[in-house]
């Protein structure tokens, strides 16, 4: 399991990631033990943190929609969250404006409840000396909702815009003003070497203060950045690539077949996964997925019940967005129609031996 759906808004799929449901267990269960009287107070400002998040990404996501766009999916982290579209936005000022979206919006809240306060003097506040407390800022969290909304936006909006690294919105501005001078892959280069800095700077500092938090913030602009930077270099190397060399025979199942009798298929095969036409919708079932049905009702159910629908590719002239187009539906191949005819299936390991090739080549 690598996350949770949880349902859709505006056709976009909110998604759990695993890490995200693991820690707000082990948090709950901490809580049980430790601090049982506060856990309506600790739940509130946790639902208050997961809408902020959520409604930051979904404002990216709904600039992204506008300027044309198709985002996939919303994956919430333990950390924060992250849209992922179909493809990188092609003029840097759409990236600009899709980054600087997330981050007006917790403003935008801000300055609401900045105002709200405004006009009613001391509405849902904390009287100022709690603040004097040791403690204080954690009571002001925990028992005015009102407060802790305005602190979350604020701080999720300043994080995510004044730190210039990547994968966080700050990160993305400077790529977008780079990318003016130096082109896309250029700046992702550049905006990514100075994010890993960045992030080893950040995490040496929370090991000074001791804040594990900031460790694991700077462990996650580390990878981000790193995957930023890889993404770019797939770009460039596969863009526009035809891929029509590597593509390979399908192994299909009939709709009416048992997962048992698919799985003695694809071991026959030693295929990984199989495809299931039916009508004109195809459906996929890997190993990986079988391995979470009891096995006891394998001779009973129907593939097609536990397999996925998926959507196939229509040309075999751009191996990036094939492979981009196999990760975001999280399969390890998809078929390929050309001229309304399945020509057959393009692998995700075959297209990574490709870039690879390609790269060396370009070296």
């Amino acid at each position: 399991m690598r996350s949770i759906t949880i349902g859709k808004i505006l056709g976009i799929k909110i998604e759990l990631h695993y890490t995200f449901v693991l820690l707000l267990s082990i948090a709950f269960f901490l809580l049980l033990i430790f601090d049982p009287f506060h856990i309506l107070n600790y739940g509130m400002l946790f639902f208050i943190l997961f809408s902020s998040v959520l409604l930051h990404e979904l404002f990216h996501s709904l600039v992204a929609l506008l300027k044309g766009l198709k985002v996939e999916k919303i994956s919430l982290l333990p950390i924060g969250g992250i849209a992922y579209t179909q493809k990188m936005p092609e003029k840097p000022v759409d990236e600009l404006v899709i980054a600087l979206a997330g981050p007006l919006f917790n403003f935008a809240i801000v300055i609401i409840i900045l105002l709200i306060i405004h006009l009613f003097p001391n509405f849902g506040m904390p009287p100022s000396s709690i603040f004097s407390l040791e403690s204080g800022m954690n009571i002001a969290l925990l028992q005015y909702p009102l407060f802790a909304l305005l602190w979350v936006n604020f701080i999720l909006g300043i994080f995510n815009l004044f730190f210039p690294a990547l994968p966080l919105d700050g990160g993305r501005v400077v790529r977008a003003l780079l990318a003016t001078k130096f082109g896309f892959v250029k700046a992702t280069q550049i905006a990514s070497n100075a994010s890993s800095l960045l992030a080893i700077f950040l995490g040496l500092f929370g090991l000074l203060l001791g804040n594990l938090f900031i460790v694991i913030i700077a462990v996650f602009i580390f990878l981000g950045a790193k995957a930023e930077a890889q993404t770019a270099s797939i770009k460039e190397v596969l863009q526009n690539l035809n891929f029509r060399s590597i593509i390979k025979k399908p192994l299909y199942a009939k709709p009416e077949e048992t997962i048992q009798e698919i799985f003695l298929k694809m071991k026959r095969a030693r295929k990984e996964y199989v495809l299931i036409k039916k009508q004109n919708n195809f459906h996929y079932l890997d190993l990986e997925m079988m391995a979470e049905i009891d096995k006891r009702l394998w001779k009973k159910v129907k593939a097609i019940r536990v397999a996925k629908k998926i959507v196939p590719l229509y040309s075999c002239k751009n191996a990036a967005l094939a492979l981009n187009t196999i990760h975001e539906q999280d399969v390890l191949a998809l078929p390929v129609i050309v001229d309304n005819r399945i020509i057959g299936v393009v692998e995700e390991p075959e297209l990574a031996k490709l870039y690879k090739f390609k790269k060396i080549e370009a070296a």
